[in-house]
């Protein structure tokens, strides 16, 4: 076994049977295709959420940073844990796509944030003041760097405070699945349904080969 990391495993065999199966005849590109329709389909079944919307990029990092890019302006705050991977090992990735959004450091046990904690961070950004960047949009990470779990509910509770001063919230979920093994959930539960708005799902932790 190498414990190095997730993505020193070789891809799961049915996942490279599955390509070589779809690598015949022609199909359409960049989303359009029959094989993305089929993803969108299967996720949106799963998830519970028959608007939810899906795309497939090469990277956890990609993945992350294109979400917070989405979610929030270049002179904003996302609001994160001190020990998470989008500030400790995608080398400045979020602050590139985004454009310049400041990463805003949170303390808490096991690599999870609390809901004071996130408050007293979001309370201290100074508002209105041309100089500062502004509040912006929080991301957690499920399962956390230090493997600690976020039920449901402490999700939920997050997501009501970030709620109360209009934020989105993105889960990093690198090892979404093992979260969901951990607490029993449902990936809706886990999710929209708790208030988060965009989900990076991984895949390569997963025995997918290039895909988040």
């Amino acid at each position: 076994m190498n414990f190095a990391s997730d993505n020193s495993g070789p891809a799961a065999p049915e996942v490279m049977a599955a390509v070589i199966a779809a690598n015949s005849g022609y199909e359409g590109s960049y989303g359009a295709d029959g094989p993305m329709e089929r993803v969108r389909a299967i996720m949106r079944e799963q998830f519970e959420h028959p608007e939810a919307e899906f795309y497939l990029v090469a990277t956890g990092t990609a993945a992350n940073a294109i979400t917070l890019a989405c979610l929030t302006a270049p002179t904003s705050r996302v609001y994160t844990h001190r020990e998470a991977h989008i500030e400790m090992a995608e080398c400045g990735a979020p602050i590139f796509y985004t454009g310049g959004a400041k990463l805003e450091l949170i303390d808490g046990t096991d690599g999870k944030i609390t809901p004071d904690a996130l408050r007293t961070a979001v309370e201290a950004t100074p508002q209105g003041f041309v100089h500062a960047q502004q509040r912006g949009a929080v991301s957690i990470t499920n399962l956390s760097e230090c493997g600690a779990a976020y039920t449901p509910g402490e999700v939920a509770d997050l997501c009501a405070v970030a709620a109360e001063y209009d934020l989105p919230v993105q889960m990093d979920g690198a090892r979404f699945a093992n979260a969901l093994m951990g607490t029993n959930a449902s990936p809706a539960d886990m999710t929209w349904r708790a208030g988060i708005t965009a989900l990076s799902l991984g895949g390569t932790k997963n025995g997918c080969m290039g895909v988040e």
